[in-house]
């Protein structure tokens, strides 16, 4: 190329180039990205709090363990009787008692002097009418003292220390002839209340405004009906293992007070529960505690093994109660039953009438051997009396007589025939020398017992006691000569002397310095005499003292005699007597 040429397209390079740099820049549009979509939640502005409180249920079980493990034997189980009741009030009349009665009972038989009334329903519902000092001392009654068992557990779980039950009851101030107020005794606001464990008060509350039905008390009558009828339920001894020891119910098992809420495992929710103590009152604690801790098919048999006992029902292990035994033999043998005693002329009518009478002849073999016997007579020599009760009738109400030679060993057999058991014993005390001087008919030679019944034996150790008294009388028979005793009297020898006759029988005639307590009466009076003291009882002939002696000496006293003859034998003797 010419340099001509290349000139001109450089100019025309560069006037391009100038062109390009005058014009306005293109307008280049931005690029715009979608934005992405942020959703933003804003949290609740939470206000700081505390955690929340978790409120438990009360622990009964822990509770009933402080309850009970408070009270004891060494405390009566917070009981007081009336008396020591009456007495306290006398020292501090400003002592706070509660009677947990309904007004109209008041309104109908007045109260404890000082009392004031806050019926057992609704003993938790005002708190300010309770004491603002837990230790307050408190005594509790009702009418007999099974409210009062409530009230006095109701206090215990609000907290109070100090609180005692009147188990008497008013039935039983009323008995010991104590001061009584009439009308109302209407309490009043005296505290301001301080409930510091809402849930365990509404609990309690709800307990006492809804006790159970019957106070969950069952009569022994209707227990020992569940026995026999084989009702599938616990019986529980709520008594002390030596309590349990000394005789029970059968088939109750011993679980004590004092150890329940320990060995509450033992015990089925499920299962129908009785349960027993010795009279009732730590019964019924026992079943409160159990239905507060959700049994609630729990009942407390009223009157407990006292109350059992008393019944005359069926007990296992226990010694016997001569004491009890002797009062309702005594009871049920008075004048107007002749001290079950009969004459020989009755006797033999009795047996023209009814040659299936029952009589035995309670002589050793050799006297019938020699001097024959009642006719239709068994022998069973007294001393064996009781070793063979196949011998005897099964039937206990079957009618029987005993006789010996002249009336004291007869007064041991029927003694010890009335303790087996048998109701209708009498005693021929005339004996066979008096049937031979009525010259009534006779059966030469032995009269040999059979076998007439399969026993069955409700109480061992009862049966055991009567056959070692009847195997080991004491002796002498526990006789003695009038003679004998008038000398004793002329010596001043230290004994006592006491007449067994009834008061009218006395007055009209007695031995110096005998006093007088009835043979009707003895068991309420033993107290009255010492044990310790020799002792010698008479009566008219003989008879009832004989019962006297064996009952005191079943029941201890054994320096005890009875004097052979009675009143009778002493005139006889033409000794001193003191007549009005």
């Amino acid at each position: 190329m010419s340099r001509k040429i290349y000139l001109p397209v450089v100019l025309l390079v560069l006037f391009t180039l100038l062109l390009g740099a005058c014009s306005p820049a293109p307008v280049v549009e931005p690029v715009v990205e979608e934005p992405t979509a942020v959703v933003v939640v804003e949290e609740p502005v939470v206000e700081p709090t505390e955690a929340p409180v978790v409120v438990e249920a009360p622990d009964f079980q822990a509770l009933f363990t402080e309850i009970i493990g408070n009270t004891g034997k060494e405390k009566s189980y917070s009981t007081m009787s009336a008396d020591a009741l009456n007495t306290e009030l006398i020292e501090n009349p400003d002592l706070f008692v509660i009677d947990v009665r309904e007004p109209s009972e008041l309104e109908e038989n007045g109260h404890v002097p000082g009392a004031v009334n806050i019926p057992v329903k609704t003993l938790a519902d005002n708190p300010a009418l309770l004491p603002a000092d837990l230790d307050t001392p408190i005594v509790v009654y009702c009418k007999s003292g099974t409210r009062s068992t409530y009230a006095w557990t109701i206090l215990n779980l609000l907290g109070y220390t100090n609180v005692r039950n009147m188990t008497a009851g008013f039935d039983g101030w009323l008995k010991a002839e104590l001061g009584v107020e009439d009308g109302l005794a209407p309490a009043e606001e005296i505290s301001t209340a301080n409930i510091a464990d809402e849930k365990l008060y509404a609990a309690v509350k709800d307990f006492a405004n809804n006790p159970p039905e019957g106070w969950a008390s069952v009569k022994n009558t209707d227990v020992n009906e569940m026995l026999i009828n084989g009702e599938d339920f616990v019986l529980i001894d709520a008594r002390r293992a030596d309590e349990y020891e000394a005789g029970y119910v059968d088939p109750a098992v011993n679980i004590p007070l004092e150890e329940v809420m320990a060995r509450l495992d033992e015990i089925d929710p499920n299962t129908k529960a009785v349960v027993y103590c010795k009279s009732g009152i730590r019964s019924l604690i026992y079943t409160i505690a159990l239905r507060m801790n959700g049994y609630t098919n729990v009942l407390s048999m009223s009157g407990g093994y006292l109350g059992w006992q008393a019944a005359e029902l069926p007990v296992v292990g226990a010694a016997p109660d001569f004491k009890a035994l002797f009062a309702k033999i005594i009871a049920n043998h008075g004048a107007d039953k002749s001290y079950g005693t009969m004459p020989a002329d009755a006797l033999n009518t009795e047996l023209i009438e009814n040659p299936n009478l029952f009589v035995i002849d309670v002589r050793e073999p050799s006297e019938l051997e020699e001097n024959g016997h009642i006719p239709g007579a068994v022998n069973i020599p007294l001393k064996t009396l009781a070793d063979n009760p196949a011998l005897l009738p099964a039937n206990l109400d079957a009618p029987i007589v005993v006789y010996c030679k002249s009336g004291t060993r007869s007064t041991y057999a029927w003694s010890i025939l009335n303790l087996l058991g048998y109701t209708n014993v009498r005693n021929m005390t005339a004996g066979f020398d008096g049937w031979l001087k009525a010259e009534l008919g006779v059966d030469e030679g032995l009269a040999p017992a059979e076998e007439i019944s399969t026993p069955i034996i409700f109480d061992e150790k009862l049966f055991a006691a009567v056959k070692d008294f009847a195997n080991n009388p004491p002796e002498g028979w526990a006789s003695i000569k009038n003679v004998d005793v008038n000398e004793m009297l002329v010596n001043a020898e230290e004994f006592v002397l006491i007449d067994a006759r009834r008061a009218d029988e006395y007055e009209a005639g007695y031995v110096d310095p005998a006093v007088n307590i009835p043979l009707e009466e003895v068991i309420a009076r033993m107290g009255e005499i010492d044990p310790n003291t020799k002792t010698v009882v008479y009566c008219k002939s003989g008879i009832r003292s004989l019962i006297y002696t064996i009952a005191l000496r079943l029941n201890g006293y054994n320096n005890v005699l009875s004097m052979s003859g009675g009143y009778l034998g002493w005139e006889a003797a033409e000794l001193p007597v003191v007549t009005p």
